[in-house]
C-alpha cells in the first residue's frame, strides 16, 4: 500500500497515514478483512498506522525524501500493480486515491474526525 500510494502521488506521511488508513477501512467495511493488516492508533491529527515510522524506514520500494515542507515518499522501483495486489485490493487502493488525491492532509484530518470509528474511540 505505501509503494502503491507512493508511486500514484508521492504523498508527505502525514498525507500517506490517512491514505493508508481509508485504504484498510473501505478494504475492511466490504471485505471484512484488513488490506495491510496494520493496527492503527488514534493520533491527534487522525488515525495513523502504530509505529508508522518504523514501518516507512524499513520499506526497501520507498524512499524517504526531506525538504522545507517535510517528509514524503517516492517509489524506487518499477513494478506493475497487477504484480503486488488483487483485483479486489486494487479497487479499493484506485478508490481511495481518487477520492483524496486533490486533499491535504489536513483536509483528510478533518474528513477522518467525521467518521462514526473516530468518535466513538474519542473518549468523551
Amino acid at each position: 500500500m505505501v509503494w502503491f500510494f507512493s508511486k500514484k502521488d508521492r504523498p508527505y506521511l502525514t498525507k500517506l497515514n490517512k491514505l493508508m488508513f481509508y485504504a484498510d477501512y473501505y478494504f475492511f467495511k466490504n471485505h471484512a478483512v484488513s488490506l495491510s493488516g496494520a493496527k492503527y492508533i488514534r493520533d491527534y491529527y487522525g488515525p495513523v498506522p502504530e509505529k508508522f515510522q518504523t514501518l516507512y524506514d524499513n520499506i526497501k520500494e520507498i524512499e524517504i525524501i526531506e525538504n522545507e515542507h517535510g517528509s514524503y515518499t517516492s517509489s524506487i522501483i518499477d513494478k506493475s500493480e497487477e504484480e503486488l495486489f488483487n483485483e479486489q485490493e486494487l479497487e479499493t487502493l484506485n478508490f481511495v486515491y481518487e477520492k483524496f488525491k486533490n486533499m491535504y492532509s489536513s483536509e483528510i484530518k478533518d474528513f477522518s474526525h467525521e467518521e462514526k470509528c473516530w468518535i466513538a474511540n474519542s473518549g468523551a
